[in-house]
């Protein structure tokens, strides 16, 4: 993608080597003022590789024997009567991985590229390389269950000679559900109402951020992109 637009993110090197007009310093070489108007960059690259998989499952049972009415029963191409299976509920269920080969972001022709799928800093939030999700619903009879969960691998955030350290991460939601209109059809007033349960990060999940730094001293910049990833759930 060319001139994607952004904002100039956390100060480095190498954003303001790219971006030297955005950076005002005096004359002791102290950085005075930041432009923080939204710019073009000069392109964006990515590669990503999705793939996923579905099922569907009707749930239910076929009629037979004597049982079978006209509305339960029909022919096939030798004029034999077969029970239609009829589905009283449904199961669904998907997976799908997401890996990001590269993200490469341009700032200006002639600056080497910063390589955000290998850490390079740019803003608060680290690249994730591989993500998956799963999630199954089960429908039967006005009654349901819904589960989702996502699973994303572990990334590197630099930043000034020091590196921010996200560790892997799995969250998982639950919600159960009622369709009072299917399950009360006779009820004038369950029509189109339901009734859910919602669970949020079930396994109550939390990103662990860790900060590696020479010296076991951590640059300005990313004790600031700590404090902020702290507070930003991901």
């Amino acid at each position: 993608m060319t001139d994607p637009i952004g904002m100039v993110p956390a100060l480095t090197p190498a954003i303001e080597a790219a971006l030297p007009e955005r950076f005002t310093r005096d004359a002791s070489g102290n950085l005075t003022a930041i432009d923080l108007r939204p710019l073009n960059f000069a392109r964006s690259e990515q590669r990503n590789l999705n793939w996923g998989l579905f099922l569907s499952l009707p749930l239910g049972r076929a009629a037979t024997g004597q049982n079978v009415s006209e509305s339960d029963a029909e022919e096939n191409d030798s004029g034999e009567r077969r029970p239609l299976f009829r589905s009283s509920g449904l199961l669904v269920a998907s997976l799908s991985h997401s890996w990001q080969i590269e993200n490469r972001l341009v700032l200006a022709e002639g600056v080497p590229p910063i390589d955000l799928a290998s850490g390079a800093s740019f803003g608060d939030r680290p690249t994730v390389r591989h993500r998956v999700d799963a999630r199954i619903n089960l429908n039967k009879a006005g009654l349901g269950l819904a589960v989702d969960g996502r699973w994303q691998s572990a990334a590197t955030l630099d930043a000034g000679g020091s590196a921010l350290h996200f560790g892997a991460l799995a969250t998982m939601n639950a919600k159960v559900f009622a369709d009072l209109g299917r399950m009360m059809s006779d009820r004038r007033w369950a029509k189109g109402a339901r009734v859910s349960f919602d669970v949020e990060n079930l396994l109550d999940a939390r990103g662990r951020v860790r900060v590696c730094a020479a010296a076991g001293v951590a640059s300005a910049t990313t004790q600031v992109l700590a404090a902020r990833a702290a507070k930003i759930p991901r």
